[in-house]
């Protein structure tokens, strides 16, 4: 086992966060289960008055995180390696989150432009019907999310990548991981109230991109965090000792105590203000955890290496397509109708990178500059 973080240590990370972004989606939100489905059956004893599918589809949201702190990271070392292009990260996310909405959006006008009220949460199933070019226009840059909801994680993930662009450019001399840390968390547990402090004080304005940092701005901690562990190889570092110095049972039971303790702080009162301490143990834990289990670890890669587009196209499937969410709802366990809703997104992840491959953007603007000569 290489003793660095590599790629593939990333992916499997990335896998794991967004399988566990989609149990958070269809074990946590009943409002959204359509009506005629059958009664949800919890297969899973419960646990302190609640039950464990539950219990998982409230800490699954810890993948939010997870992908903010993997942001930073990957910031950081492509920064190291091509300097400072912002751009052209940037680009690539919107790259990919256009290659999902020129395909899931039209399908959405052709096909379920008028739907019945098939769940609680009514707005889901209308999000298709007559909407005007303004929203249409602000949809394709993100600026809103009037066809996907779930779809505000990009534009957040945009607005912190910036803010992590900023950091590394005020902090490009500073060769201190500890001074670093310490900036990086008053950040975390500070810079709301700064930030709201300075809005009340009329210093900054009351809307917009400021109120949004304030209210997530744990967030772009979590990007900061990222950087800072690239920067100083936490990760590497950590990885290193687990292979050379620690048996594999010691690393089980690291690994483990670490993932359970996670798993019942986050449900508890310390939640979001702790993420930039809790995710990258998490981080570390999980790798640690499936490097001892190579099948294990493979699937999560291979699940990782599709990652954004099954963040983008999962929801379809769930809450806003009538009769693929009747399906991804159809059995009333909620672990059988999960392999189904991780099924179909995956097949069709694979499936929108292959169209994507056969029908490149460069041959298509080719074939529309020479329609329009003719």
């Amino acid at each position: 086992m290489e003793t660095t973080f590599t790629r593939t240590d990333t992916k499997v990370i990335k896998g794991v966060a967004v399988l566990l972004m989609l149990m958070h989606h269809l074990f946590y939100f009943p409002d959204n289960r359509p009506y005629s489905m059958p009664e949800v059956r919890q297969t899973l004893p419960n646990f302190m008055g609640q039950g464990l599918e539950t219990m998982l589809g409230i800490f699954g949201v810890i993948c939010v995180p997870i992908f903010f702190f993997l942001a930073g990271y990957g910031l950081y070392l492509q920064t190291r390696r091509d300097g400072f292009q912002l751009e052209k990260r940037i680009l690539a996310v919107y790259t990919q989150y256009w290659k999902i909405f020129f395909i899931f959006i039209p399908i959405g006008f052709l096909f379920f432009r008028h739907q019945s009220d098939y769940c609680k949460a009514t707005a889901y199933c209308h999000v298709f019907e007559q909407r005007g070019m303004q929203e249409l226009f602000s949809a394709l840059f993100c600026l809103k999310t009037p066809y996907n909801y779930e779809w505000w994680f990009l534009r957040g993930y945009v607005v912190f990548l910036v803010l992590g662009y900023v950091y590394l450019r005020l902090t490009e001399k500073i060769r201190n991981f500890w001074v670093e840390l310490v900036v990086v968390l008053a950040v975390n547990f500070y810079g709301g109230n700064l930030l709201q402090f300075l809005m009340n004080a009329g210093l900054l304005p009351q809307d917009g991109p400021f109120l949004g940092l304030a209210a997530s701005h744990w967030n772009g901690a979590l990007v900061l965090v990222g950087i800072v562990f690239a920067k100083y190889g936490v990760l590497d570092k950590w990885k290193a000792r687990s292979v050379e110095k620690y048996t594999a049972l010691t690393n089980l039971l690291f690994s483990l105590t670490i993932i359970v303790g996670c798993f019942f702080l986050r449900l508890g009162d310390m939640s979001m203000n702790y993420d930039a301490i809790l995710t990258p143990l998490f981080v570390l834990a999980v790798v640690t955890l499936l490097h001892l289990a190579a099948p294990l670890y493979k699937a999560a890669a291979f699940v990782g290496r599709y990652s954004t587009s099954l963040w983008l196209i999962h929801t379809f499937y769930l809450y806003y397509y009538e009769p693929a969410a009747k399906l991804t709802h159809i059995s009333g366990n909620l672990w059988v109708d999960y392999v189904i809703l991780v099924v179909m997104t995956l097949v069709s992840a694979i499936a929108v990178e292959w169209f994507w491959k056969c029908v490149p953007v460069q041959k298509l603007s080719g074939l529309l500059m020479k329609e329009k000569a003719v």
